[in-house]
């Protein structure tokens, strides 16, 4: 027998578990398992967990969890093509300034696909204690999750692994249903293009609002056809009762702009056949599926692992430390150099000699650092100035010329006055105008030269 991996997607409504096998033929579906909660007390819910588990003998050592996007975000950035660490304070630090969390509250992932000469970041940020109080859940019912994946990757994920389903340079959807919320998934062959998450829209005796979802639908297609994006097909996925499905096809169709007959259910087949003829009508079973492939090897995703703020907090209480050590033997180093003037005058002038040219070798250091990485001290200063709530869209800089940065910001005025009292950027300008933006932002685009800072 292969390798065995299980994946549990936890919703609000209710949970589904599947149970993979990898073999020499590709792998093949064990166990499916969709439940409701018995309990909201997480208690009752682990040990509802544990009878499932037990009953169905279903492996409990290697667990991927699926995350929904309703307990954290996902945020598009546009960062200079950094690389390894650098690239990763870069991203930990426009999260922080538009997620509102520290890095050492909050558990994150990202990929970056290079655009040109920028790097594009597809992060997702979730609270550390929602995160944790799914990983205590998972652990008080004895099962070993090995780490979590956003929900849409999924779907995305069992998609992929079928290359009929998505064929090159197409762009193809999923609207995912449960009794709580509907999640949109846009993606292509690279990747994932555009997602949103909204609570299930509702009329009367509980009655899902096509029209409501018509809206939504309407302007992710502007947003797709602005970025030169071309829909193909759409496909369905999980269920509510109160869905109507004459009513649903035709408005997707029509406000999604694909053909007749490209949007659906996928049929019962390939792994899904072992689910049922409902297959990916139950909730959850793209999700598993998807996420139990990426378990195998079979598909890529992104992990987030639920010790990484502790791991994160390990290292600033670590190099706090350091930085302490460091002090101390600055003052030995300076209490022994004060000793030795006393004893001898030579050893001073060798020390002396030696001060200078370590420090002649800092400031040269200081200079290439700060002749290569000019988008770090942007990012250094802008961080500074930018009132709460301002979110570049677009950011190109070369040499020390800011050639353009771009964005959205609550109050211009404020920002323009800290800009003009700022020594590094005081010399951007506006290009363009200001434009007030459909949420009461107020748009701008910068350019400039960059100064020489303090």
């Amino acid at each position: 027998m292969g390798k065995r991996v299980t994946a549990i997607d936890l919703r609000e409504d209710g949970f589904s578990i599947v149970e993979m096998v990898g073999g020499r033929k590709g792998p093949y579906l064990k166990t499916f398992v969709g439940e409701t909660w018995e309990s909201s007390h997480p208690g009752e819910r682990s040990r509802q967990l544990t009878k499932v588990f037990a009953r169905q003998r279903i492996g409990r050592k290697r667990i991927v969890a699926a995350l929904p996007l309703s307990l954290g975000r996902w945020i598009r950035l546009r960062l200079p093509a950094l690389s390894g660490d650098a690239l990763e304070k870069a991203v930990a630090l426009s999260l922080q300034e538009q997620s509102q969390w520290s890095a050492t509250e909050a558990i994150f992932g990202f990929q970056a696909r290079k655009m040109g000469e920028q790097m594009q970041i597809d992060a997702f940020v979730f609270p550390e204690p929602a995160v944790q109080s799914r990983f205590d859940l998972l652990k008080n019912a004895g099962l070993n999750l090995r780490y979590f994946v956003p929900r849409p990757f999924g779907v995305i994920n069992y998609l992929l692994f079928y290359p009929v389903r998505m064929p090159e340079n197409e762009v193809a959807a999923c609207l995912d249903f449960s009794t709580q919320e509907t999640e949109i998934t846009f993606f292509d062959r690279e990747g994932l293009i555009l997602l949103r998450s909204f609570p299930n829209p509702l009329k009367a005796e509980n009655q899902y609002d096509t029209s409501a979802l018509a809206g939504e639908l309407r302007l992710v297609q502007l947003k797709l056809r602005h970025d030169g994006k071309l829909l193909t097909r759409c496909y369905l996925s999980g269920w509510m009762s109160g869905l109507n499905l004459e009513e649903l096809t035709p408005a997707v169709t029509a406000h999604l702009g694909v053909e007749d007959g490209a949007t659906g259910y996928l049929p019962p087949a390939g792994l899904l056949s072992v689910i049922g003829r409902e297959g990916s009508k139950t909730p959850g079973a793209l999700t598993t599926i998807g996420l139990a492939l990426e378990g195998l090897g079979y598909t890529p995703a992104l992990r987030l692992y639920p010790d990484d703020a502790e791991a994160r907090r390990k290292r600033m209480r670590l190099s706090r430390v350091a930085a302490g050590l460091s002090v101390l033997f600055l003052l030995g180093g300076f209490y022994f150099q004060y000793s030795a003037r006393q004893r001898n005058k030579m050893i001073i002038s060798e020390k002396a000699r030696l001060a200078q040219s370590v420090e002649a070798r800092l400031t040269r250091y200081e200079n290439l650092w700060s002749n290569r990485v000019p988008s770090l001290r942007f990012f250094t200063e802008w961080e500074k100035i930018a009132p709460e709530g301002t979110v570049i869209t677009a950011l190109v800089i070369e040499g020390n010329e800011v050639k353009e940065v771009s964005g959205y910001t609550p109050s211009f005025s404020t920002l323009y006055q800290r800009l003009l009292s700022s020594p590094s950027l005081r010399n951007l300008r506006i290009r363009g105008g200001i434009r007030k933006h459909s949420e009461g932002l107020e748009a701008f685009r910068l350019s400039g030269p960059m100064g020489e800072g303090n």
